[in-house]
């Protein structure tokens, strides 16, 4: 039955890729990899060890769903990452001014309250 799971897994799994060239999306993909694994893998373990699941089928049949599910989040998270990278170096200018105007909307907005809270909105004569 395992052998089920991983195929379907596999056949799941293999066309998700990064934008990215293809040393460092094999590296990158090799760490979602084991890291969906290694998380399975415990969170399967504490199953079996509280008395949640007891036959072997449930039990492989919950690590490849957690499996998948870890690897397609952090399959996604890493494309989201690589996207706004991709966008900030693209349009790093742009990124920047927008940056520094909600930085200066922030202090500003945040100095006038804190004035108007310890003054109670009157200015010192």
């Amino acid at each position: 039955m395992s052998t089920i799971f991983s195929y379907v897994f596999e056949k799941l799994t293999d066309p998700l890729s990064l934008p990215l060239p293809w040393l460092a999306e094999w590296i990158l993909m090799l760490i979602v990899s084991e890291a969906a694994y290694h998380v399975s893998f415990k969170k399967v373990g504490c199953l079996y060890r509280d008395g949640w699941i007891e036959k072997k089928n449930s039990g492989s049949f919950l690590h490849w769903t957690i499996r998948f599910v870890i690897f397609f989040a952090m399959w996604a998270c890493l494309c989201g990452v690589i996207w706004l990278g991709n966008f900030v170096l693209a349009h790093f200018a742009a990124v920047l001014f927008v940056v520094l105007v909600i930085a200066y909307a922030y202090f500003s907005l945040y100095r006038l309250l804190n004035f108007y809270l310890k003054t109670g909105g009157r200015a010192n004569a």
